[in-house]
Formats: structure tokens, C-alpha cells, sequence
């Protein structure tokens, strides 16, 4: 009860006085009777929620008893006292904000105070919300879904309030009413709608989610045509979900033997063909789309080019031409070169026999049967002929004939420049001298040397005749070929010792003029007879001519031989005899000459003759044996010298050669002989063929597996030295690519076992070939599981794998899960019979089962690398997957996943208060927890006095006043404990009557007894004032004055509405106006002043104003 102290007129206390004698004789004059309080129903009432009270059913007893009369009946005062404050007037509105049992009483008071009273009980309680999530329960990958919570339904003042909380499954949360959310991963998702009113009170709701994986689509591929060793890009547009799309995987098989991984990929193909291609797009969850397509790869036709022409070419020579062809890399090594001279290969050799300007060509042919041809226009420049005189002589028959004295002999010797070559003996005996002489016929006589006569006279061992002193006539007769004939004469005498031998030199006898009186010179000069060779190293026609400075004279041969080689005598008397030229001039216009000289009738020299012999032919890089020989006059044959040009720019030197033919071909080989002076040639050819290599392949690696870089090699493959550093090299894979070069590395894709054809080509286009068989291993896959996870229960976990396989493998990988749990399956009643069906013609029966009540235990399975899976249960799984490459190896890995329980959440309410009797109150409990634990949750209360419950929905009534802590304990199936403590405060009113028990003890009333002086219209102190407003005023019931003014608590609160009005003081406040007067006394004071105590006036009139 507040009583506060204000200004107020002193009229106010005279009027108070008034009242009090009229109520006293009211009181003595008539018996008021207490006006009737009906407060209503009792009301069950959500917290927060505005109740309305009506009291207008109320009535004054007194009213009624006086209807007859003329005054109108006198308005009641209403009190409504709701425990946790007042409202006045018959009708009234009230919220409890605190849960609990409330005894709201109303008391209604007439005119004179008199009150009547009625309760009515009034449970507040807090209606937990209802959460009911609409979303579609099946969707798509990145499929929005929308979370519908607007259909959780409260009491219309919680509604606004409401809070909404999303779990959806996937670690992801959200709050609103109304939210989107999309799924990344396939799989099921237990999503929680969690709705939490103003008060605390929450409702959970579960829905379970089944996201389908989208297959890849697209990847459809246009079929290609490209180039021989071009680069071929492949670019799919595949389409998957947003989350799926960066997971995808691509493998490409080429169709030659080889694939790829890759979105976009590039590969070039060595062969021409058409090539089945195909490609696998893949998603994390092992679907699959594909596309098998055609490249058409077409030939790249050859360029070739001709070069390394010597800058001069020479007719007799081999020149060397190299004809470089271009063409993708596959086919390079196995053109086919064709010169125009028969030849084959890129490097080629040509004799040519005579000068001449045109084209050469060649023509390339790859594996396809393309063509390229080129040309080259050259010049094969002529060559000189040499002319060499080998030989230069006469031909005489030389006599030794004697006279003279008889029985003696003489001895001519006949020496070439010191070489003996004839032997003359005559022996005088009686008879004519001409039959006394010795002849040697035809003997020939070469110009280039001396001819020397020694006559040897020798009479000591002679008979000795009559004529000591008689002498012996000798003459030295030569008659040439020609009838020229030279006597000269020369005697020897016994007498004459000194003159026994006769020297001389024929040669200057052989030309006239001779300086020799008495030699007897007849027919002119002789006839000299000339041996010349030509020799052209080209295949010419030649005209020689001699001049013999008084005469020329021509001779002409036609071009008969390759070389030219011309062997030819001359024969010329001369008149006068002089220096000889010869000329030798082919049809080209070359020349070569040849000088005679002569000196005292010799000439200065002559040639030697060259005999060239030797191997006809062999083998490029083999040693070629070469032999020479050679003739000359007598005093140059010991000189002569030997030099050998092989045909390709290559000589030696010496008698014997040998030399090494690096290139196949036709070579002539020729022999100079040499004397110092004059030189003359021979020559032969020698052919020089090629020989094939040999390949010999050979792999590097130990073993292989797919997609390993094997490394062929063929280094062992063989030829001759000088082609080995040319040799080309194809290797054939399975005919489906070609790879140039002597080492190769190449990937096979594909377990299995291949063929691979080594080619090796030489300069000239002879080839080797073998083949090997490797063994490609498969390579097993191996695999990493995404470790340590940790997910709740009931949370989805994203389980994933890393396959390990070689890049062709990975992403055709199978992905094959079991999560490490199991469940039971219970199939009730379910019966199919047996059927038979026709398929494909065939009748096939198909029997099935009948289940009846049967449980079965079901391992779940996942696929692909990326799988979701929902642990129900706390405890630690070991998943295992087993992948699978497309040879049907695999490896079975395992990982380790945690999940931890997620403790219960508990909501007891909210804080209550009872003021009632001792009535049942429901304690409610709101257990929170996951989907799967949610139906195991156990509940403990404790009620804070000793006593408890194991429901979830417990009823308790408490018989004590008192403050009480609530405790609701919520227990999962692991163990996990919640915790949510109430306040609730109790004040028991056993007897009904608005009183708390505890206050009617206190004050001496019976708290069982709601009637009499202990019930709420009792007045036990007569204060005018009964019991219920005394516990609401906060006064004594049984005390009249409980402020000790002097003043009734009834008088002092006179119109009994518990407030001090301007006109009243304070039952609670002896001094209300606190100005140190007793308020019984100030009233006494006013009273006597307004009657016979005028004359008595102490300190203030008024007690409620100072």
C-alpha cells in the first residue's frame, strides 16, 4: 500500500470528521450488508498475454433490499489484486509476465466501505512454439531450395518474436524465416528447424533431404581433320553443376595408342589415318558422360630440295648430291629418294663422261604416295686431254762388216745410253768382205736415248797372217725402214794398239746434215716413228696434230671410249729435222701438247707409259686395293713416279695404293706415270656398292608400366662408318605413330603387349628392320583417403578419396565405399510371386521372394571419390573404398572419421510464481538434440526441495512457501548431459481466501479457515477495515490502530481503496505530513475548534499538510 503525504486543505478535515459521524450512525442506525464480488472463471493464460477481468457481475445486496426506494442505487469500488500489482475498476486488463498459479482477487466495496471479495485462479504458462519446415525433400546438386519456417505457429504475442534457426546438415547454418540454401554433394541431409519464442521456449524440426547427383552432359566432339604432326587442340563443353563443374574429370583416348587427362588438350598425330577417338567426362560421384569421335588425319605432302652441288663439276669425276627432303617427322625417315641416274636415297653419287648443262632431279615418295620432285640445272665443265708421246724411234738394220787382213776378229757392241742391247762379231777369213759381216735386222733405235757403239778389234789372239803389218777395214752399216742407209767406215791395224777399239755414237749419224766426212750418207734422212697416247677424262672426240716445223699432220678419233683413251703411232721423215709439237684438241675445245725437242739428234725425252690395275669394285668404308706400273726409255725408267686420283677428290701416291670409298657409286681411277718431264695416264673404274644397316632395337627400361617414358634406343643398329652419322630411324609403334631419331621415349597408355618396328635408312636408301615386343605392365592404383575427419552426428560428412593411377587411368578410376557401420532392415509382409517372361523370345523365369517380419543387415555404399555419408551415432568409423582401374586391379584403402556427439539442449520453462493454493503445477521439459538422438533423450527433475521426476512431462505441487530452484537435467544416449534451472516462487494460500498461509500465521489467523474473523471479510480489530484488505494494505488484522495514532486504520483509509487521499492520512504514518504532531492529535485540535475548543490551539490544525 503506498501512502504518500501531499498539500491539503484544512476543510478536508472538518469533512473527515463529518464522515466519521455519519458512518458511525449509519453503523448504529442501520446494518450495512457487504456487496457481492464475482470475479469470473478461472484462466489458463500464455506469459505476456494481455487477460481481461470482468467484475461487473458484482452486485450490493443493500441495493437490491432498497429498490423500491427512491434514491439511486450508490456505485461499488472495484480492486482487482493480480499478486503482482492492483487495478481498480469493475472491469480490468492484466499480462503476467512470470510464469506461474496466480489467485487474482477482486474486491468490490460500497458506498460506506463495506467490501466483499471472490477469486479466481489464473495459470500463467508459456506455450512452446511449433517448428514446421516446408522445403522439397528431393533435389538436385546446386538446386536452390527455399526453407520455409513461416508455418511455426505460437501464441499470437509470441509470434513476432519467434527466432528461426537452420542446421541444414553440411556444416552450413542460416537464420530467418524464410532462407536458400543449395547443397554442393549428392547425398542425404537431415536439415533442423529450430524455433526459439520471446521466452525461451523452442521447437526443433527435422526434415531429411535426398540431393540427386547430376550427371555431365555435352562433351560431344565435331570430328577433326588436321596435318601430319600438327597440333590438335581439344576443348569439350561439358556442363555439370556449379560445384561440380571444377571436379570433373576428362580422359582422352587419341585412338593411336595414347590419352590424356585434361579439360582442354592438345596432341599431335605422327601417321596419317583415321583414328577412333573418344572422350569420358567423370563427376565426383562417378557418373559419366562421352563421346567417341573421328580424326582424320591427313597426309603432310613431302617438299624436297636439292643441294651441296660442287660448285664445279668436272666431266670423269663422281660428284656427291644430297637431295634434302622435308616432311612431318613420322615420315622424314621413310622417303623414298629416286635420282635420275637410278640411284637411290638422299645422297647420291653421278660419274659424269662428258661436259653438259640440264637439270638433275629427284623424286620423293613418302609412305602415303606422295610425290615431290626437284630440279637443279648444272654445268659439268670439260676437261683438257693430255697427249704424251711414249715413244719415239727408227727402225734400221745395223751391219758390222770387215775386210782386210785375215783370221782377225771384231766385236761391235751396241749400248742404249749405257744399256747393252746388241752384240756384232765378225771373223775375217779369205773372200769377198761383204760376206764378212754380222747383221742385226730391225733394230729400233728410240729417239729419247743415245745409241752407243763400241768396235773391239782384237788381233793379239788372232793367227798371225803374212801381213804383219797389214790392216783390217771395218764399216758400221744402217739401212733404215725407210731405204735411207749410212755407211761409216774405220780401220784397225795391228801396228796400232791403240786404235783397237772404235767408240762412237750412232746418233748423230741418224740426221743429215752429218758431221762426218767419211760417213757415207744415202737416201735421206730416215723415217721416225711416233707412239702418242691421248687420254681424256672425258668421253670426247679428238683431233691431234704434229707439227714438225716443215710439215703439220692431223689425225682425228672419234669419242669410242669412256675415258678416252687413244692409242696411236705417226711415222714422218723429215727433211730437216726440228722440234716436234703435238696438240690433242677434243671436241670441246680443250687442248693438251706435247714438246719434242732434240738435241744433237736426241730428244730431250719421251713419256713412260702407265699400266693402272686393281679391285674393280667393293663395299663403302672397305679398303680398295690399287696397282700401277709403268714403262720408259732406259735412262728414265728407274725415275718414274706414280700418283693416283680416285674419282671423288681423293689421291695417294706410290706404285701400290689403297683407299676407302666413304659413298657408294661408280668411280674412275686414274694412274699418272711420271718421269719428272712428261707424264702419261691410264684408267679404270671401280664400282662401290652400299651396304644395308642393320637395326638392332633395344628398350632402356628393366620394366614397364603404363604411362611410363620408355626410352628406345638404336645406338646398336650398324652400318658402314661413314653412314652412321646419317642414318635415319623410324620406330613404329603398332603402326599408329611414327617417331624419327636414333633414341625415342614413348608413353603407352594401355596395359598390354605391342609391337615396335625399328626402321633404320641409310644415305642411299637401303634399310634395316626389326622388331621387339614390349610388355606394358598396368600400373595397380593406389588411393588416399581425406583423413582425421570430425563431423557431428547427423551431419552429412563429405567424405573424399584421392585416386592415385597413371594420368591415362585416373579419371576412368571406380570409386567403391563402405562407410565402417551397418544397419538393420526389417521387411514386414512383403510377398512377390513368381512370374515367367518372355525375352528375346525365350521364356525365363523370374522367382521371387516372400519376407515375412525378416531383418536384415544392410552395409551401405557410396560411389565415386567425393561420397557423402550420415553417421547416426557418435564412436570412430573407419571407411574403406575400394578402387578399381580399367584393367580390374585395385587397391582397398581406408581412412578414419570421428564423429562426436552433439550434447542435448534442455529448456525447463520459464521462472514461475505460485500464489495459490497448493495446486499441481506441470513442469514441461524441451529437449533439443539431433534427429537420431532426439527420441532417446531422458529427463530428471529436480524441484529443489528434496523430490525429482524421470518424466519428460511432470506435474509437482509444492506445500511450502518458499523460493525454489528447478533443475531439468537432459541425458542423451552417450552420456551428455543439459542443464536448465527455474526459479520458482510459491506463497500458498491452503484456505483460498487471497491470504498466503504465511501471512495469516504471522498474524494470529487461521490459514485453513477461510470464513469468520479468519476469512477475507473478516475484521477481527473492528477498523472498519477486513482482513483481505489489511494483507493488501499491509496492516494488522488484529490491530485497530496499527500506526498508534490514535486514529482507526479504517478511519484513516476511509474510502478503503489502500491509497491516501488528499482528505486522508496514513494508517501506516502516525505523522503523516511529518511536522511532529501526532495525526489523532491534530485531529482532536481541529474538531475542538470547530466546536467548544476554540480556545485550545497546539502546533498545526491540518494533519496531513505541514
Amino acid at each position: 500500500m503506498s501512502f504518500n503525504s501531499s498539500a491539503k486543505k484544512i476543510g478536508a478535515v472538518f469533512c473527515a470528521a463529518v464522515m466519521l459521524m455519519v458512518v458511525a450512525q449509519s453503523v448504529v442506525s442501520n446494518e450495512n450488508q457487504k456487496p457481492i464480488a464475482i470475479a469470473g472463471n478461472d484462466v489458463f493464460v500464455d506469459i505476456g498475454v494481455t487477460v481481461g477481468f470482468d467484475g461487473r457481475q458484482s452486485y450490493d445486496p443493500d441495493d437490491l433490499t432498497f429498490a423500491n426506494s427512491s434514491e439511486e442505487p450508490r456505485p461499488l469500488n472495484f480492486t482487482w489484486n493480480f499478486q503482482d500489482g492492483m487495478v481498480y475498476g469493475a472491469q480490468s486488463i492484466h499480462a503476467f509476465e512470470t510464469a506461474g498459479v496466480y489467485l487474482v482477487i477482486l474486491m468490490v466495496r460500497d458506498y460506506v466501505g463495506a467490501a466483499g471479495f471472490d477469486a479466481l485462479t489464473v495459470t500463467v504458462r508459456n506455450t512452446p512454439p511449433v517448428a514446421i519446415a516446408e522445403v522439397n525433400e528431393t533435389a538436385y546438386e546446386d538446386e536452390i531450395l527455399v526453407f520455409n519456417g513461416t508455418k511455426s505457429t505460437d501464441n499470437y504475442t509470441d509470434m513476432p518474436s519467434l527466432e528461426y534457426y537452420w542446421d541444414f546438415g553440411d556444416g552450413i547454418s542460416a537464420n530467418g524465416s524464410v532462407v536458400n540454401h543449395t547443397y554442393a554433394r549428392s547425398g542425404t541431409y537431415i536439415s533442423t528447424l529450430k524455433v526459439v519464442d520471446g521466452d525461451g521456449a523452442m521447437d526443433i524440426n527435422f526434415t531429411k533431404i535426398n540431393v540427386t547427383n547430376l550427371p555431365p552432359v555435352g562433351g560431344k566432339q565435331l570430328n577433326k581433320t588436321v596435318l601430319e604432326d600438327h597440333i590438335v587442340s581439344f576443348s569439350p563443353a561439358v556442363f555439370d553443376t556449379i560445384s561440380d563443374q571444377p571436379l570433373l574429370k576428362y580422359q582422352w583416348n587419341f585412338g593411336d595408342g595414347t590419352a590424356t587427362e585434361g579439360r582442354i588438350v592438345e596432341h599431335i598425330y605422327t601417321k596419317s589415318g583415321t583414328y577412333e577417338a573418344s572422350l569420358t567426362v567423370t563427376d565426383d560421384n562417378g557418373a559419366q558422360c562421352s563421346d567417341t569421335f573421328f580424326v582424320f588425319v591427313e597426309n603432310f605432302d613431302p617438299q624436297v630440295e636439292i643441294k651441296n652441288i660442287t660448285e664445279t663439276i668436272y666431266e670423269g669425276g663422281t660428284y656427291v648430291f644430297e637431295s634434302v627432303g622435308n616432311d612431318s617427322s613420322g615420315d622424314y625417315p621413310l622417303l623414298n629418294y629416286t635420282n635420275d641416274n637410278n640411284r637411290f636415297g638422299w645422297r647420291t653419287t653421278n660419274l659424269w663422261e662428258d661436259d653438259w648443262t640440264g637439270n638433275i632431279s629427284c623424286q620423293i615418295v613418302d609412305d602415303d604416295g606422295s610425290i615431290s620432285e626437284a630440279s637443279e640445272t648444272i654445268t659439268v665443265e670439260n676437261t683438257d686431254p693430255e697427249v704424251s708421246v711414249v715413244d719415239a724411234y727408227l727402225i734400221a738394220d745395223i751391219t758390222l762388216r770387215a775386210a782386210g787382213e785375215k783370221w782377225h776378229d771384231v766385236d761391235l757392241y751396241l749400248n742404249e745410253s749405257g744399256t747393252p742391247r746388241k752384240t756384232l762379231d765378225v771373223y775375217r777369213e779369205p773372200g769377198d768382205p761383204k760376206e764378212q759381216e754380222d747383221t742385226e735386222e730391225n733394230v729400233k733405235f728410240t729417239l729419247a736415248e743415245e745409241w752407243q757403239v763400241s768396235v773391239h778389234y782384237t788381233p793379239l789372239d788372232d793367227p798371225i797372217n803374212g801381213q804383219i803389218n797389214g790392216a783390217t777395214p771395218v764399216w758400221i752399216l744402217l739401212e733404215f725402214d725407210n731405204g735411207a742407209n749410212r755407211k761409216i767406215p774405220h780401220t784397225f791395224n795391228v801396228q796400232d794398239p791403240a786404235n783397237w777399239t772404235w767408240n762412237l755414237s750412232l746418233n748423230k749419224y741418224f740426221f743429215l746434215p752429218i758431221d762426218d766426212p767419211e760417213c757415207n750418207a744415202t737416201g735421206g734422212n730416215p723415217t721416225m716413228h711416233f707412239e702418242y697416247w691421248v687420254f681424256d677424262a672425258g668421253k670426247d672426240d679428238e683431233t691431234v696434230t704434229w707439227d714438225f716445223g716443215e710439215a703439220t699432220m692431223t689425225q682425228s678419233f672419234g669419242a669410242a671410249t669412256f675415258p678416252t683413251e687413244i692409242v696411236s703411232t705417226i711415222d714422218y721423215t723429215p727433211t730437216n729435222l726440228s722440234n716436234i709439237i703435238i696438240t690433242a684438241v677434243d671436241d670441246d675445245g680443250g687442248s693438251g701438247t706435247d714438246y719434242l725437242y732434240f738435241t744433237d739428234n736426241i730428244l730431250d725425252n719421251i713419256a713412260p707409259k702407265a699400266y693402272a690395275s686393281g679391285d674393280t669394285e667393293g663395299t663403302e668404308d672397305s679398303t680398295a686395293y690399287f696397282s700401277g706400273s709403268g714403262t720408259d726409255s732406259v735412262s728414265d725408267v728407274g725415275n718414274l713416279n706414280y700418283n693416283w686420283r680416285f674419282g671423288e677428290g681423293s689421291t695417294a701416291s706410290g706404285a701400290s695404293a689403297q683407299h676407302i670409298y666413304e659413298n657408294e657409286g661408280t668411280y674412275m681411277v686414274i694412274l699418272e706415270v711420271t718421269d719428272g718431264t712428261d707424264s702419261t695416264f691410264d684408267a679404270y673404274f671401280i664400282d662401290i656398292s652400299n651396304t644395308a644397316p642393320v637395326a638392332v632395337p633395344d628398350i632402356e627400361n628393366s620394366m614397364v608400366f603404363e604411362d611410363d617414358i620408355v626410352r628406345f634406343n638404336g645406338s646398336l643398329s650398324s652400318d658402314t662408318p661413314s653412314d652412321m652419322d646419317s642414318l635415319l630411324y623410324s620406330w613404329s609403334f603398332s603402326g599408329l605413330a611414327n617417331r624419327p631419331e636414333i633414341v625415342v621415349e614413348h608413353t603407352y597408355s594401355f596395359a598390354g603387349s605391342y609391337d615396335v618396328d625399328l626402321t633404320v635408312l641409310d644415305d642411299n636408301g637401303a634399310f634395316g628392320t626389326d622388331t621387339i615386343t614390349i610388355d606394358v605392365e598396368n600400373v595397380v592404383p593406389s588411393a588416399k583417403v581425406v583423413d582425421n575427419l570430425t563431423v557431428n552426428e547427423d551431419q552429412t560428412a563429405f567424405l573424399s578419396c584421392e585416386g592415385i593411377d597413371t594420368i591415362s587411368d585416373r579419371p576412368l578410376l571406380d570409386y567403391n565405399w563402405t562407410f565402417g557401420t551397418s544397419y538393420n532392415v526389417t521387411i514386414v509382409n512383403q510377398t512377390v510371386t513368381t512370374t515367367v517372361v518372355v525375352v528375346n523370345g525365350t521364356n525365363v523365369t523370374r522367382t521371387n521372394i516372400t519376407y515375412n517380419n525378416e531383418t536384415y543387415s544392410v552395409t551401405p555404399y557410396g560411389l565415386g571419390w567425393n561420397p557423402t555419408f550420415i553417421y547416426n551415432q557418435s564412436g570412430e568409423y573407419y571407411p574403406e573404398v575400394n578402387v578399381t582401374d580399367d584393367d580390374g586391379d585395385y587397391s582397398l584403402v581406408s581412412g578414419n572419421i570421428t564423429v562426436v556427439n552433439v550434447p542435448p539442449v534442455a529448456f525447463a520453462g520459464n521462472d514461475m510464481k505460485v500464489f495459490a493454493g497448493i495446486t499441481n503445477i506441470s513442469f514441461n521439459a524441451i529437449g533439443i538434440d539431433t534427429y537420431s538422438d532426439i527420441d532417446s533423450l531422458r529427463y530428471y527433475w529436480d524441484f529443489g526441495n528434496g523430490n525429482y521426476s524421470d518424466l519428460q512431462n511432470a506435474v509437482y505441487a509444492y506445500t511450502k512457501d518458499g523460493n525454489y530452484t528447478v533443475n531439468l537435467t537432459v541425458t542423451d544416449n552417450d552420456g551428455a548431459i543439459a542443464n536448465h534451472s527455474i526459479n520458482v516462487t510459491v506463497r500458498i494460500d491452503s484456505d483460498g481466501d487471497g491470504m498466503p498461509d504465511v501471512w495469516e500465521i504471522m498474524h494470529g489467523l487461521n490459514h485453513l479457515d477461510p470464513t469468520g474473523e479468519n476469512g477475507a471479510n473478516g475484521d477481527p480489530d473492528d477498523d472498519f477495515l477486513v482482513n483481505l484488505q489489511e494483507y493488501y494494505y499491509g496492516l494488522h488484522p488484529k490491530d485497530d490502530d496499527t500506526d498508534d495514532d490514535g486514529i482507526l486504520d479504517g478511519i484513516e483509509d476511509f474510502n478503503r481503496n489502500g491509497i491516501v487521499d488528499d482528505w486522508e492520512t496514513d494508517p501506516l504514518n502516525h505523522d503523516t505530513d511529518d511536522d511532529g504532531l501526532n495525526d489523532g492529535l491534530e485531529i482532536g485540535l481541529v474538531v475542538a475548534q470547530g466546536g467548544d475548543t476554540a480556545g485550545f490551539w497546539f502546533g498545526d490544525v491540518d494533519p496531513d499538510n505541514t
